[in-house]
């Protein structure tokens, strides 16, 4: 192994040990920024990428979903997780946590973050409520079909040092799926223009 890649590794270490949460906020925006990519060019069929879009879409991850979800699942481990005993097994310790994601965590932080991506798309407070009212329950609802499984196989199987792996690995498709459903009314206008032109 090269010396610049040890010292790649040692410095990536050292930052995961001082500040977690800054490291795991930088990969949640890059992660959220390739969702909106992936969205764009094999959801919506895109022959253009809107890198300013996409670029909204990463600072959304860093300084929102990236500390936010950090500081959850901090919280879920200290409040709804024991040891597993006699009293609680590893499954009902599994069950509280992707309870109390799914039914606290998760409907909150979807309609802040509905909110936070229109005000940072610049739109009124009337703008924003519409957004929220329209695509929050179907995102809460995808939400309660993709990860529970997801989470359950993170408690159940994996040991602690690879639940973080898993997640970020589940959360690219996911990061398309949100992009996607949020800019769904901006495709539909952009095929309609399309199909004007060729008409």
């Amino acid at each position: 192994m090269s010396c610049t890649f040890r010292r790649l590794i040692y410095k990536y270490r050292q930052l995961k040990c001082s500040n977690g949460t800054l490291l795991n906020s930088m990969q949640i925006g890059f992660l959220t920024g390739l969702g909106d990519v992936l969205a764009q060019k094999y959801l919506e069929e895109q022959c253009e990428i809107d890198w300013l879009r996409t670029a909204k879409a990463t600072a959304f991850g860093a300084f929102f979903v990236g500390p936010a979800t950090s500081w959850w699942f901090r919280f879920a481990e200290r409040k709804f997780a024991c040891k597993p005993c006699k009293e609680c097994s590893k499954f009902t310790m599994a069950l509280k946590q992707i309870l109390a994601t799914e039914l606290i965590f998760v409907p909150i932080v979807n309609a802040a973050g509905l909110t936070v991506m229109s005000t940072i798309d610049g739109k009124c407070y009337g703008g924003i409520v519409q957004t929220v009212n329209e695509k929050w329950g179907d995102i809460v609802v995808a939400n309660w079909t993709y990860w529970p499984l997801i989470h359950f196989i993170k408690y159940m199987v994996l040991i602690p040092r690879h639940q973080l792996l898993i997640f970020k690995l589940a959360y690219v498709p996911w990061a398309a799926y949100l992009s996607w459903k949020y800019h769904l009314d901006e495709c539909e206008a952009c095929c309609e223009e399309c199909e004007d032109d060729d008409e």
